[in-house]
């Protein structure tokens, strides 16, 4: 849904029919995870993906990224990290960034993993424990579908 109307979706910030169906199932998708799961019994849950390193991103960064900005950089990162373990072929990887592109997002990189990551795994034994089942994302066009 976001390939074919993402772009038009974001030029109209979600105020058009399609950009309300994407955050609809978007919200719906969530909350059909979540409200199942109110005490957090279970923990390998979709909405966390994106939600392993952004947090070093967000707090440490020099440009003070956006709660999205840093979860998008994450989600970057956990894809890269999946295309290298195989978990993802090229065409996929490709996929996404040519989403990432067409919806008109330019991504900076420069050096943030190890100033704002490597620390978050270093400090924080749950999530470097985490880390090798972190939610590398093998479908990621069907996480709410």
């Amino acid at each position: 849904m976001l390939e074919c109307h993402g772009s038009q979706s974001v030029d109209s910030n979600f105020q058009d029919e399609q950009g309300g169906i994407i955050l609809d199932r978007a919200i719906s998708g969530m909350l059909e995870e979540l409200q199942p799961n109110l005490f957090e019994e279970e923990l390998a849950r979709k909405v966390d993906f994106g939600h392993t390193f952004s947090y070093g991103l967000e707090t440490r960064h020099e440009a003070h990224l956006f709660h999205g900005e840093a979860v998008l950089l994450d989600i970057v990162l956990s894809m890269l990290i999946a295309r290298s373990r195989g978990m993802l072929s090229e065409a996929e990887t490709g996929r996404f960034f040519n989403l990432i592109a067409a919806l008109g997002i330019s991504l900076t990189l420069r050096s943030w993993i190890p100033n704002c990551c490597g620390s978050r795994l270093k400090n924080e034994p749950t999530t470097a424990t985490a880390c090798s089942a972190s939610p590398c994302q093998t479908d990621w066009v069907n996480v709410y579908s």
